[in-house]
């Protein structure tokens, strides 16, 4: 099954983003600021390797920043589970729920090379879970199915969001090497 759209290959990962910003506070401490609360919830709260986070100013506004309203998760509705497979996947601890949003929540296609069954599974893991965990959980429960597919791809499509006194982390590294 060939990677969904946008997959990158495993291992380490660099952050690169651009952000505009307001006068009032001086540009390397804002930057700082945003480069720690990024690597904080793509480490800690999303379980990725990070090696760097490189952050562009864009634009400079005018006039004091008013803080906008923080905008809410995007609702997705919860695909049911429509055959073993998907039923076994949303079982799995750390499973909000499965999703569809790159065309079904289970799909399955037959490997020319070796005849086997590829599967790709789309969820949403749940608040509290590291999406990697819950992937490979998924992953190995699905690998022990009575007729499991020959390979399985799991795609995390969302995460749901923490506790509002949980998501800022509160780390301040720029890099971590190694």
């Amino acid at each position: 099954m060939p990677p969904p759209p946008g997959a990158q290959p495993p291992g380490p990962l660099r952050i690169d983003g651009e952000f505009a910003a307001a006068p009032g506070e001086p540009l390397p401490a804002l930057a700082d600021r945003l480069r720690g609360a990024l690597y904080a919830r793509a480490v800690d709260g999303l379980g990725l390797r990070v090696t760097e986070v490189d952050l562009r100013v864009t634009a400079l506004l005018e006039g004091a920043a008013e803080s906008p309203a923080p905008a809410g998760p995007v609702e997705r509705e919860a695909a049911e589970p429509e055959d073993a497979v998907g039923r076994a996947a949303a079982a799995v601890p750390g499973v909000a729920h499965l999703t569809g949003v790159l065309g079904g929540a289970v799909v399955r296609t037959a490997a020319a090379e070796d005849g086997g069954e590829r599967v790709r599974v789309e969820l949403a893991t749940a608040a509290g879970h590291r999406p990697l965990e819950v992937a490979r959980a998924v992953r190995a429960r699905l690998t022990q199915l009575d007729e499991a597919p020959r390979t399985v791809t799991v795609l995390v499509t969302a995460v749901e969001a923490p506790p509002a006194d949980r998501a800022g982390g509160g780390h301040t590294r720029r890099t971590a090497r190694g």
